[in-house]
């Protein structure tokens, strides 16, 4: 029994090139263009998805509010050399 081939839904939009785009895209066999298209506009989307949450985990830090250390630095590795605890008993 043969099995369906599962087809990716596609949509058709119009975009302008430049010449020259034009130009390179023509020398490109009539599939492949489509391709290439696609995978060019997934690698330059994924990289501003990348880059709009590095700016958003940055807004994030910002907001960050700085919490005062229990000791130290060099009490505390000393704490830490001697095998003690860092955080005072309370």
């Amino acid at each position: 029994m043969p099995t369906a081939k599962k087809v990716p839904a596609k949509s058709r939009m119009s975009i302008y090139l430049t010449a020259a785009n034009r130009a390179r895209l023509d020398r490109i066999p009539r599939g492949r263009k489509t391709e290439l298209v696609n995978q060019a506009l997934a690698e330059v989307l994924s990289s501003l998805e990348r880059l709009e949450k590095f700016d958003s985990f940055l807004e994030t830090v910002a907001a960050l509010k700085p919490i005062a250390a229990p000791a130290a630095s060099e009490t505390m590795i000393r704490q830490l050399r001697d095998g003690g605890a860092i955080l005072p008993k309370t």
